[in-house]
């Protein structure tokens, strides 16, 4: 559980290796209601793509969502420590990272 301050904080991972290079991340995170930026790297935070959203679930409670995005890494320098990083103005409450 990650709690931002009134103005934009910015929540980074710790690194997770892959067993090869992704050409895809997505990302998937149980998040307040808010303005939220999500940006993966393959490269161990080097490079960061912006993430596309997928789908959003909205649990109707607290104002929480189920938001899942996805990002082409494939333009990222070669690498496998793959990271998330979550630019909001708001709580984000859990998170998943995987790639193909």
């Amino acid at each position: 559980y990650a709690s931002a301050p009134s103005s934009t904080a910015v929540i980074i991972s710790s690194g997770v290796i892959a067993t090869s290079v992704p050409t895809t991340i997505f990302f998937s995170g149980l998040v307040k209601s808010g303005v939220t930026d999500i940006s993966v790297s393959r490269d161990g935070g080097s490079t960061w793509t912006l993430a596309t959203l997928l789908h959003t679930y909205g649990l109707g409670q607290d104002s929480l969502n189920v938001v899942q995005v996805s990002a082409d890494v494939s333009g990222q320098p070669s690498g496998q420590e793959l990271r998330y990083k979550v630019e909001t103005d708001t709580e984000v409450h859990g998170a998943a990272l995987w790639c193909e």
